[in-house]
């Protein structure tokens, strides 16, 4: 089974806001995907320009963006959104997550989202995905 790590958008808490100020943490958004035998470890950080943030293309049939949205003081919200690659007018959307605050703080995949199963449109292919706000990047 493979496993890849990426880096992508951006994001902290309500709750880290204070504790980020203070110098003491450093937050971010790790998302764990899978489809068939591939592992995709995704990591997201706050941005200002939600639109910036790329697709992360998964096994040539699904695509995946973890949005953050705001600065690492204040997060305004987080979308979720996978893609069906292989229809016609591709990407399509498949599914958007958006997760207002407060969001809860936890370091272990998939505390804020659980775990999500999302199905292709024309060969219900399945992707799985789930998100977890982290005080730091997890080696």
């Amino acid at each position: 089974m493979g496993s890849r790590w990426v880096a992508g958008g951006m994001l902290c808490s309500m709750a880290w806001a204070q504790a980020s100020q203070a110098g003491g943490m450093d937050p971010v958004l790790q998302c764990t995907v899978r489809y068939a035998s591939e592992v995709w470890h995704l990591s997201s950080r706050p941005t200002v320009d939600p639109y910036r943030v790329p697709l992360t293309e998964l096994a040539e049939r699904f695509a995946f963006r973890a949005v953050v949205a705001g600065t690492p003081s204040h997060i305004d919200y987080i979308t979720l959104t996978v893609y069906d690659l292989e229809v016609d007018g591709a990407p399509v959307i498949l599914q958007t997550v958006r997760h207002l605050p407060p969001f809860e703080v936890r370091t272990e995949v998939p505390a804020l989202t659980g775990w999500n199963h999302v199905y292709s449109a024309r060969k219900g292919r399945e992707l799985v995905y789930g998100c977890a706000l982290q005080p730091k990047e997890q080696p």
